[in-house]
């Protein structure tokens, strides 16, 4: 236990020290880009890939001009960037070097994955988001963490920068995030009453299927946490206007991320 504060403080003095006066650095060597960018963001243990990724595709569906930083990658419109293979989110340095790209290429949209790691390390310090999003939280990433209170509300810090926050109302998170008096709180659900509550749900071997509000939603992706994800990227998609109907032709014949439910041969 000693050791774990030991390295927690450590971390903690050099998040200070090293990692925010980088991102200050970064952000102005590259002209603040992001300031020019509608930003959204999406937190949380589990889903950030698949829900960040879907946000992308269907921005680009509706002819938005968007951009994309995960831990898997990045893209500017259809166009894949490699930053290698992360299991957190990019340094500082890559983050405003492709927000830069993105702003010169025409795009009007970001979406960024941001782990608790980059929250920690301040990677985006100095982002304004227009909606930041969370999937979940479990106890996978605790390494760098004192216990779960302090992980979740590191994850918290995410949503005092945002104008909308789409919170997870089944999950622990829900009752400790607090946000900023400004900032428009929604929230989505299985199992308790909510914003955007997944209804008539139809789960088989086969497909699954449920209604939320008034869009059906139908997919072969047949797993309970999908309906998660899925409720995530419609509260998002919902609150930037956008066509109600494409994210249920897209996720019909749900598009597998690399990296995801991939059999390993």
């Amino acid at each position: 236990m000693y050791k774990k504060i030991y390295k927690i403080c450590f971390q903690k003095i050099k998040n200070i020290f090293w990692h925010l006066p980088k991102s200050i650095f970064y952000n102005i060597y590259f002209g603040f880009p992001h300031r020019n960018l509608t930003l959204i963001g999406v937190t949380g243990t589990d889903g950030k890939t698949t829900s960040v990724n879907l946000i992308h595709q269907a921005l680009l569906n509706a002819n938005i001009k968007s951009g994309l930083i995960s831990t898997l990658g990045a893209k500017i419109g259809d166009q894949s960037i490699s930053i290698g293979l992360h299991t957190t989110s990019p340094d500082s340095s890559i983050v405003q070097k492709i927000f830069a790209q993105m702003v010169t290429e025409g795009m009007t949209h970001a979406i960024v994955e941001v782990t608790a790691h980059a929250i920690d390390q301040y990677r985006y310090f100095g982002c304004n988001f227009a909606i930041c999003g969370i999937t979940n939280t479990s106890h996978e990433h605790l390494d760098d963490f004192l216990n779960m209170s302090s992980y979740i509300n590191t994850k918290a810090k995410l949503f005092s920068n945002s104008n909308i926050a789409i919170l997870n109302k089944d999950d622990s998170s829900f009752s400790q995030i607090i946000v900023p008096p400004t900032t428009k709180i929604f929230s989505y659900s299985i199992d308790k009453k909510s914003d955007y509550q997944a209804k008539n749900i139809n789960l088989n071997n086969k497909f699954l299927e449920f209604t939320v509000n008034k869009t059906t939603y139908k997919t072969n992706s047949n797993y309970r946490y999908q309906i998660y994800n899925i409720l995530l990227v419609h509260s998002i998609l919902n609150q930037l206007k956008i066509d109600p109907n494409l994210l249920p032709k897209l996720i019909l014949n749900f598009p597998e991320i690399k990296g995801r439910r991939e059999i390993v041969k």
